[in-house]
């Protein structure tokens, strides 16, 4: 995973098919990236981009940083959806479907290779 700087202003953001486009004014510095290898944009200078790229970075989990201001101070930050976060919706659902409020314990440390098959998600009235 990398950072990418855009510094160039009037630079436009495009997004096709997990591709960012990146496209300059005086056309030098046309470029195009997979979002699979990004963590994150940081904005440096004045850029055009539509929702549907702030969606598609936020799809893919890169964040995107807006710096602003003579000393570059951050002005604005989105983040990206965390990948591989299925332990949040396995301990939400149970209570979900319980008609009682409950609070959910801390799971067990993984007992063996496979860790523990047991399941440790539960409501507690």
């Amino acid at each position: 995973m990398s950072t990418l700087y855009i510094d160039r202003q009037g630079s436009q953001l495009t997004v096709q098919t997990g591709v960012l486009h990146i496209t300059t004014p005086d056309g030098e510095a046309d470029r195009r990236l997979p979002l699979k290898y990004l963590d994150r944009i940081v904005l440096r200078t004045d850029t055009q981009l539509s929702s549907k790229v702030l969606c598609a970075l936020a799809d893919s989990g890169v964040n995107l940083i807006a710096l602003g201001g003579r000393g570059g101070q951050k002005i604005a930050q989105i983040t990206g959806t965390p990948h591989n976060d299925a332990r949040r919706v396995t301990r939400s659902t149970p209570c979900s479907r319980s008609a009682t409020p409950c609070s959910m314990p801390k799971p067990p440390p993984p007992a063996g290779p496979l860790g523990s098959t047991q399941p440790w998600a539960h409501c507690t009235p």
